[in-house]
């Protein structure tokens, strides 16, 4: 009894069989970070009231290349210290979805009509707006290759701010 424990749990010792391995966030995820962290309105004790930050993609798991392109858990409420609002669909299958948050339904409407030609780009970043959207930050892991086109990033009512080879930040107007 005491040696199947050591046989079955082997793979544990190498990081299960080399699966598990430590990865950084580049530097362009840190340089947002700290952008975020300058902007005193997302530093309020009222973050619902001075801003919030969209994440896209619009997923809740996707690949990352800085993280050799396995499929994750969307990081970016663990990583960025301000509010993060980020997609929560599972797209699994069947399932589209278990639970969503009232705010996270509004937003996912908004990117379901820029997918489906129903609002224009300036609409929607103005609806983005009235729900306290400041800034957007979209990670470039899934350019060519995501379902959802974000048109919207093309308005003219946002200013970037940050533009790096793997991830943009941009400024609601």
């Amino acid at each position: 009894l005491l040696i199947i424990p050591i046989f079955t749990t082997h793979a544990m010792w190498g990081g299960f069989s080399r699966q598990l391995a430590p990865v950084w966030y580049p530097q362009s995820w840190h340089r947002a970070n700290e952008l975020l962290n300058q902007d005193p309105e997302l530093s309020s004790s009222e973050p619902a009231s001075g801003g919030r930050v969209l994440f896209l993609p619009w997923h809740l798991y996707f690949s990352l290349k800085f993280n050799r392109n396995i499929i994750t858990a969307n990081p970016a409420r663990g990583f960025f210290d301000q509010p993060i609002i980020r997609g929560q669909n599972m797209e699994l299958g069947g399932i589209y979805r278990t639970k969503v948050s009232p705010e996270n339904q509004v937003i996912e409407n908004l990117i379901l009509s820029d997918y489906a030609g129903e609002l224009s780009p300036d609409a929607i970043i103005q609806a983005f707006k009235q729900n306290n959207v400041k800034y957007i930050i979209f990670s470039k892991d899934l350019l060519g290759r995501d379902v959802f086109p974000y048109n919207f990033l093309n308005s003219a009512a946002l200013t970037p701010v940050l533009r790096d080879e793997d991830l943009a930040v941009y400024r609601i107007k």
